[in-house]
């Protein structure tokens, strides 16, 4: 068995503004938004690409990186610096975002978390999803390599039958399931009435659901931010923190937040003796632990397996539906991240153009 290799995909934000208005947003109620110079956007390129960081592809995004008045250039840009480009977009700019292939673009990564009058009313705008349709149909006509993310919520997991079809017909490299994850720093971390809000066990059923159907038709579906004890036998799906740096779709730390604080980080990975057949994989696998140590356990992840690979339950989650749906299964701890997720790596096959 190979173990998968560290990602080598940073994320660049290009701007904070957007052209809808999704209800689960994080960032839709953030202060001083602006779109990203092209100076500040050159001088990360620059950076990823002057030998202290390993940037072979970028995730460009926002908001809704398709607003930005530059994009094109900053495709452009990211070809030029030898980067493969991906653009995450809400694909309300079917004709732009056909430029941008013809620009380089690598591919789209589409929003679909809803269908029809459903997603004109949680982004709040009439006409959304008919734009949405015609982006994705471009994509599918053309066979321009693109993925999916859908939210798990309340209202997509209610229709994932129809979203399921959809997704189906539309056949996108990679179908990813997001849980709504409101971790510590985001806009929704204190908050407890949130009318869109679904319980694991139902996002975990709807996300079942999925994988069995694009597993006939030979789709991969990566969920995330699901805890584990909720995907008895589908555990290799699962992507969460303790997983994440070893997926190529995802966004490597160090280049994505400009950090240099490997050594010390290595070093205090070995001092709480992490995991890792090598020094890089220790060094991420304490990085994540760190990104989850404020999440809460419950009585059940005491003698659960998985304790020691998944990410546990966010704060804000057990104050708003408690503790009881978890049942972590006993039995020899699994301490190995990768356990599953290197058992079958169709989810690192890169799309092709």
């Amino acid at each position: 068995m190979i173990r998968p290799p560290v990602c080598q995909r940073a994320v660049l934000y290009v701007t904070k503004l957007c052209n809808i208005e999704c209800e689960f947003c994080y960032y839709h109620l953030e202060q001083g938004k602006h779109h990203e110079s092209m100076e500040a956007i050159e001088t990360r390129f620059r950076a990823w690409t002057g030998g202290e960081y390993r940037v072979r592809a970028v995730d460009i995004t926002g908001g809704e990186p398709t607003v930005h008045p530059q994009i094109r250039d900053i495709v452009k840009m990211a070809v030029g610096y030898g980067i493969s480009p991906t653009v995450i977009t809400n694909g309300q700019r079917t004709d732009l975002i056909a430029q941008l292939y013809e620009d380089g673009l690598d591919d789209t990564l589409v929003s679909v978390h809803a269908l029809g009058e459903a997603y004109d009313s949680m982004v709040h705008r009439r006409g959304a999803f008919d734009k949405l349709d015609r982006t994705v149909r471009l994509l599918h006509d053309r066979q321009l390599p693109f993925r999916t993310n859908t939210t798990l919520t309340a209202g997509s997991v209610g229709a994932i039958e129809a979203i399921t079809d959809y997704l189906l017909e539309a056949r996108p490299h990679i179908i990813n399931l997001i849980a709504f994850n409101p971790h510590d720093g985001t806009l929704w971390a204190n908050e407890v009435n949130l009318k869109f809000q679904a319980t694991y066990s139902d996002m975990a059923q709807a996300a079942r659901y999925v994988i069995d159907r694009a597993e006939r038709a030979g789709i991969w579906v990566n969920v995330r931010y699901m805890p584990l004890c909720f995907m008895p036998g589908y555990e290799t799906h699962v992507c969460n923190f303790r997983q994440w740096q070893f997926d190529p779709f995802e966004w490597e730390f160090f280049s994505s937040n400009l950090r240099q604080d490997a050594p010390d980080l290595l070093r205090a990975a070995k001092s709480a003796n992490t995991f890792g057949p090598t020094e890089e994989e220790q060094l991420y696998h304490h990085l994540m632990a760190i990104s989850t140590k404020n999440n809460h356990r419950a009585e059940a992840c005491s003698t659960c397996r998985f304790a020691a690979i998944c990410d546990g339950i966010y704060p804000q989650y057990a104050r708003v539906f408690g503790t009881d749906e978890f049942a972590g299964p006993a039995g020899d701890p699994i301490v190995d991240p990768l356990h599953f997720r290197a058992t079958d790596q169709r989810w690192a096959v890169p799309s092709r153009r």
